[in-house]
């Protein structure tokens, strides 16, 4: 992405110039950036979808038990 005031070429897909502060205006178009997307969600591949949704299930279940092992000791 170039800015269109100072010139300055980014890799990145950042909302403001990093050298001159410069926003840039999204289209209503364009798709949110791959960061604000979950991982696991991005590629929309369902192997990808079924297993970040197991681990997603996995991790909540885990801090389940372990505030209960925390709550409830012994």
């Amino acid at each position: 992405m170039k800015c269109p005031v100072c010139g300055t070429v980014s890799y990145f897909e950042f909302s403001v110039c990093p050298c001159c502060g410069h926003s840039f205006a999204l289209d209503p178009e364009q798709p949110l950036p791959n960061w604000r997307k979950l991982p696991g969600f991005r590629t929309q591949t369902p192997w990808k979808m079924l297993l970040a949704s197991f681990v997603y299930i996995i991790l909540l279940l885990a801090i389940i038990a372990s505030s209960f092992l925390i709550l409830n000791p012994g």
